[in-house]
């Protein structure tokens, strides 16, 4: 499941239906949960040992507002939509699952199989991430060429390039707190070595919500690892941005070798902010670099009139699937999906929406900072990586929709969840 959960595919859509993104553990989801159902009915496990009793009350109230979203589209619009049925309605008891399957596995698994999950986890991602980006900084330096991540970003098994540097620090977290709460967990020298691999990253990977996210990411970790955090991360980070400030300066000195728009910035922000997605197509040929753009172009629409759609019903939104119908009605075509999380929910779900997720979000993190002051040992490592993560994730959210993304709602049940051999004696552990 560590290794299945960050392997995914976009299946590819029309102008009618904006396409589905699935990931290759869904397809062990249905034989995982009746597994894991026939254990409980014969007893050879425990139900989930919730932080709080209402995490389950919590889960059904959002499920409720999932459901009001869908059948508010169909009596806003007058007939049902196909993306809301089958991409948020059915995708929404995945997320679930992922939910409980995460809760489950830290109850009942003892700390060997904790530990193989948050090791292979970690590794999954690291391994191929090296990989990628040490190709393409060897064939920058052996050929000079620099090959832009706005046209070829590494994405490893994501399919997403937002989503792998989500994952990026999801696994750092796991890794930098098994260093102070589980020092066994990962080899010592894999902390600075990861800080030094952070800047090739984002590098390479082109998602500039990314450095954002690692600003706060770094912040976290100063503020944990305070005397040490010198040498072991601020260091390493250091010295690897340095190296790849001199790769993208020796880029822009030669425009035949730097492929991207960063050769001409002013005119691709006066392009952006004064040319209409309809427009865009009609120059393309003539503005190759400012093509890069197009989505900023259409996110500053999206957003307006997706604000616009949520003035019309504030309270309970417009239905899910609503904003895409008069995409097409007011533009001709879906230009993409609302691409940050709070304005999808307040569009589509309205304040009732974005009160009820904001609040699971904030009732989980409150409950996983409490476990994480009593815990330590890979147990405490879950709970900690978990909080990053979520702090990460609430960041990088705010620039793009990824309520639907797996691994988040898989961390989440494993922090959610305290483990039925831990359950009496905390403090012994």
């Amino acid at each position: 499941m560590a290794i299945a959960i960050q392997v995914q595919i976009t299946l590819p859509g029309d102008e009618a239906y904006t396409g589905l993104r699935i990931c290759l553990a869904d397809l062990f989801i249905p034989i995982l949960g009746l597994a894991v159902l026939a254990s409980l009915l014969l007893k050879k496990s425990v139900w989930p040992h919730w932080h709080s009793k209402w995490t389950l009350p919590a889960m059904g109230l959002m499920s409720a507002v999932i459901v009001m979203g869908i059948v508010n589209g169909y009596f806003y619009n007058g007939e049902w939509s196909f993306w809301a049925l089958f991409n948020k309605g059915l995708g929404w008891p995945v997320l679930l699952s992922y939910f409980l399957l995460g809760a489950w596995i830290t109850t009942n698994c003892r700390t060997p199989c904790l530990q193989g999950f948050t090791r292979s986890f970690a590794y999954f991602f690291l391994l191929p991430a090296v990989a990628l980006a040490g190709t393409l900084f060897l064939e920058h330096v052996l050929t000079k060429y620099y090959l832009s991540p706005l046209e070829y970003p590494i994405q490893g098994f994501m399919d997403n390039r937002n989503l792998y540097a989500l994952l990026l620090v999801c696994c750092g977290g796991y890794i930098y707190m098994g260093h102070l709460k589980a020092p066994k967990l990962f080899p010592a020298w894999l902390v600075p070595a990861y800080s030094f691999f952070i800047p090739f990253f984002m590098m390479y990977n082109g998602s500039r919500v990314s450095w954002i996210v690692a600003l706060v990411f770094l912040a976290g970790l100063i503020a944990l690892y305070r005397k040490s955090s010198l040498k072991k991360i601020l260091l390493p980070f250091a010295v690897a941005t340095t190296i790849c400030a001199a790769i993208l300066a020796s880029g822009l000195q030669d425009n035949n070798v730097f492929r991207g728009p960063i050769t001409n910035l002013s005119d691709s922000y006066e392009y952006v902010t004064n040319t209409a997605p309809e427009e865009i197509g009609e120059d393309a040929d003539a503005y190759p670099s400012k093509m890069y753009y197009v989505g900023d172009s259409n996110r500053l629409v999206i957003i307006k009139h997706s604000l616009g759609l949520w003035s019309t019903s504030p309270v309970i939104g417009v239905g899910i699937g609503t904003s895409q119908k008069y995409q097409t009605k007011d533009f001709g075509q879906i230009l993409s999906v609302i691409d940050s999380t709070p304005l999808w929910i307040l569009t589509e779900m309205g304040l009732v929406g974005l009160i009820v997720f904001s609040g699971f979000f904030i009732f989980c993190f409150v409950h996983i900072w409490k476990a994480s002051k009593i815990y330590d040992g890979v147990y405490g490592v879950i709970l900690t990586g978990a909080l990053f993560s979520m702090v990460m994730f609430a960041v990088t959210c705010l620039l793009h929709e990824l309520t639907y993304t797996r691994f988040i709602w898989l961390l989440l049940g494993l922090a959610m969840a305290s483990p039925a051999s831990m359950r009496q004696t905390p403090q012994e552990h």
